[in-house]
């Protein structure tokens, strides 16, 4: 295990682990991507305008449909998600890289091998059913663990579960068997609603619990996916870009749907 100053000690975990207060949370961007039809962008913001903090990579909506189209797909992944410190931090590249170094101790992975994706990532959400949704004090955290020992630790369990007991047992049951139809092929395991199946699920949502109290996620709901390979989080990521270059066909005409702050 990697040595780290700055995390602090490691609460009881089980039932005796400290438990956070709940608080009212939006959907995450982390449920499944599909194939529906692209609109365009325009209409896709249903007439709610989209915040775009002076700190986004983006002035305005026009600026955010030059990008798509001038990037590849993969190309703007890698260049808005990927490499940039996340929006919810604002800029500060120290505050990132130490509440990524923390969970990467907590967790045993290596901090590269961690992405945010959604709204806390760039600002407002790709994802085709959110319409853009702009990043708010209530969003989840989507976090993205690549590492392929894990991914198979858990794949393992999962294709060993057939039948599941105790609190929650319905929605944990149709959380497994819905990974060994769809998320198992496409390299990734949503483990927020199963965590608790796995040997490393203790750990893992103990060190959730403490950053649930840091800045800048105290409070938000952190949600884990586990990826076999950065290629599974490109190809997740990229269908998500891919429909809003396709719902390019009908351009912007109105800047006055985006409100920016300054």
């Amino acid at each position: 295990m990697q040595s780290s100053p700055v995390v602090p000690a490691m609460p009881p975990t089980g039932s005796a682990a400290k438990s956070i207060a709940p608080v009212q949370h939006e959907e995450s961007d982390e449920s499944p991507i599909g194939t529906e039809d692209a609109g365009s962008l325009s209409s896709g913001v249903k007439g709610a305008p989209i915040v775009l903090p002076a700190n986004s990579h983006f002035a305005g909506l026009a600026e955010l449909q030059a990008e798509l189209i001038k990037n590849s797909a993969s190309d703007f992944v890698s260049r808005y998600i990927f490499e940039p410190v996340p929006f919810a931090f604002k800029g500060d590249l120290n505050l990132w890289l130490k509440w990524k170094s923390n969970l990467a101790w907590m967790i045993e992975v290596d901090a590269r091998e961690i992405v945010l994706s959604g709204s806390s990532a760039m600002g407002f959400s790709l994802h085709p059913k959110k319409n853009l949704r702009a990043y708010t004090p209530k969003s989840d955290f989507d976090i993205c663990i690549v590492s392929r020992h894990h991914f198979d630790l858990a794949w393992r369990v999962l294709r060993g579960v057939d039948f599941i007991s105790g609190a929650g047992a319905d929605e944990r049951q149709k959380a497994a068997n819905s990974h060994r139809a769809g998320h198992i092929y496409d390299g990734a395991i949503a483990a927020d609603r199963i965590l608790s199946l796995f040997p490393f699920g203790k750990e893992w949502q103990s060190a959730l619990d403490i950053l649930a109290t840091e800045h800048p996620t105290n409070g938000r709901d952190l949600k884990l996916r586990i990826y076999r390979d950065f290629d599974s989080v490109r190809t997740y990521l990229t269908r998500g870009v891919r429909y809003w270059q396709a719902s390019l066909g009908s351009s912007i005409s109105d800047e006055s749907a985006i409100a920016v702050e300054h």
